[in-house]
């Protein structure tokens, strides 16, 4: 998971990108809060697989947004700090079989090769995905 705060207009907004893609909006002075995240769309998203995940979602609110601001984002020194001390780890023992699936896998390659571009396009993009598993 990526997470990013930055000011626009004196509004802070938050973006946190998994694989689940989430966005929002919070103003400070009584303003209202606006969350928009490709599996909140429960209706749809609840009962698709992969692909149609990547098919349904690569024009929403969250992918248009991590488009637009990640290739200036990862160039940051808080980016580049954060690569320094960040591990790739889930502390509950439940979680643990998940970890040795092929993504898991491929989630933390990119992650300490430090490529959160590649991890954000195989989000939604299957055939990148796919070639990137063959990497492993």
């Amino acid at each position: 998971m990526f997470f990013f705060r930055f000011f626009v207009r004196g509004h802070c907004v938050k973006y946190n990108y998994t694989t689940l893609g989430s966005v929002s909006l919070d103003g400070e002075q009584g303003f209202e809060r606006y969350e928009y995240g490709i599996s909140y769309d429960t209706d749809y998203y609840d009962d698709c697989g992969a692909e149609s995940v990547g098919v349904h979602y690569r024009e929403s609110l969250p992918a248009a947004l991590a488009n637009a601001l990640l290739p200036a984002l990862i160039q940051s020194e808080a980016v580049a700090s954060g690569f320094s001390f960040a591990r790739f780890c889930y502390e509950d023992d439940e979680v643990e079989p998940l970890l040795r699936l092929p993504l898991a896998k491929l989630g933390e390659k990119l992650m300490r090769e430090r490529r959160p571009m590649d991890f954000h396009r195989m989000v939604l993009d299957m055939e990148f995905r796919r070639q990137l598993l063959t990497e492993l």
